[in-house]
């Protein structure tokens, strides 16, 4: 049945057993492990969207197991734009160069596919293709467990972040940004592993056509939404006309470490709200790093709230951006020209993805991606 299925993929995929023991622990996790009996709990209705999530109980402590899911369609998504290796290369190199707090990580393991391309044909339509039709490996990640540190660290209120949260935010990001700005880091992983944007722009000769086709069903399966903001479609159909193009702009050197999914639903405050983690980096990539300001601003709080507090926001943003690099390299007009496309871009993720789920798609997703793009299309309408 499915648990011997799962067998079976964890052999093909070389992937950690279910559950994970302490003989694998130890052969991978860093630093070594603390003593006591290994015990994987599932969690109960809380899979990621692109992973499956567990906590591990390693004697009194406690820890977040995020591994490859066993959902088919997840993983070929996941595979085609390899956000595992993406994530699991995050943790192991580009984390402890980040002025942006993470999740502390003890294990970030990448099980290579057994059948793989040389890495020139990676990223072309070829590679991903071949990856849709034999899989581009999993992934296990130990993470800590910031649900167990005594209250610590909180989520932001689902309405969105207050605004002692958002200079939070901004201040990090800002630091982040400049850190790995036109960085060797960022250099030495673009020639390997990290891709340029997060929908990697090699494959827009694969995208375009897509997104287009996106509209076309958003355009039938969102119309009550779309309506609901007005001039949504009118810039529903310019992301979807200049995507290429957009991307292109935001591609452009010199580039930065971007997350690429920086919403407040991937991130942690502390009590004071002076201090920000941030996780889920599957999408992370080099580009500008105006997308993830965009995708902050416009899915992060309340569009009164930015509306009131933005060019306070953006000049922290850019205080500590100037502060990590020690020059002031980038303009407020230039940020503001980048966001601007950068708003249309994420809009246009949210159309695939609101197109993938479709009117029997999972309910939740449609709700997310349509939500998203009513608030994407409010502030792609603010910045024109």
């Amino acid at each position: 049945g499915a648990a011997a299925m799962k067998v079976v993929r964890d052999w093909l995929r070389r992937e950690a057993p279910r559950p994970v023991g302490r003989a694998w622990l130890e052969r991978h996790a860093l630093p070594s492990l603390p003593p006591g009996k290994v015990t994987e709990v599932p969690f109960l209705n809380s899979d990621g969207m692109n992973s499956e999530m567990s906590q591990l109980h390693i004697g009194k402590e406690r820890f977040v197991l995020k591994r490859t899911p066993f959902d088919g369609k997840r993983h070929v998504d996941a595979a085609i734009q390899r956000w595992f290796e993406r994530e699991v290369c995050f943790y192991r190199e580009l984390a402890e160069f980040s002025p942006m707090r993470t999740p502390k990580s003890l294990a970030a393991v990448f099980h290579p596919p057994l059948l793989q391309l040389p890495s020139f044909l990676r990223d072309t339509l070829f590679g991903l293709r071949f990856r849709s039709a034999f899989g581009g490996g999993g992934f296990t990640l130990l993470l800590e467990d910031l649900n167990t540190a005594d209250g610590q660290w909180n989520v932001a209120s689902p309405d969105g972040v207050s605004l002692p949260q958002a200079m939070t935010v901004m201040r990090s990001l800002g630091s982040m940004h400049g850190r790995f700005r036109d960085s060797p880091e960022i250099a030495s992983a673009e020639a390997r592993w990290l891709p340029i944007m997060p929908s990697t722009i090699q494959f827009l000769p694969f995208m375009e056509p897509f997104v287009a086709k996106a509209l076309t069903s958003v355009r039938s399966e969102f119309s009550v939404e779309l309506a609901q903001v007005p001039g949504a479609l009118r810039l529903a159909e310019g992301a979807s006309q200049h995507y290429g193009a957009l991307t292109r702009q935001l591609a452009a050197a010199p580039r930065t470490l971007v997350h690429g999914d920086f919403r407040p639903a991937n991130m942690r405050f502390s009590q004071s709200d002076n201090e920000v983690i941030v996780y889920d980096w599957q999408f992370v990539s080099a580009g500008s790093g105006a997308f993830d300001i965009a995708s902050f601003l416009a899915l992060g709080m309340p569009a009164e709230l930015r509306r009131s507090h933005e060019s306070e926001l953006i000049d922290v943003y850019l205080k500590h951006h100037h502060d990590a690099t020690g020059t002031k390299q980038l303009s407020n007009a230039s940020l503001m020209q980048d966001m601007r496309a950068a708003v249309l871009l994420e809009l246009a993720v949210f159309i695939m993805g609101a197109a993938s789920e479709g009117a029997g798609g999972n309910p939740l997703f449609r709700k997310i991606h349509a939500h998203g793009i009513q608030q994407l299309s409010v502030a792609a309408s603010d910045w024109e």
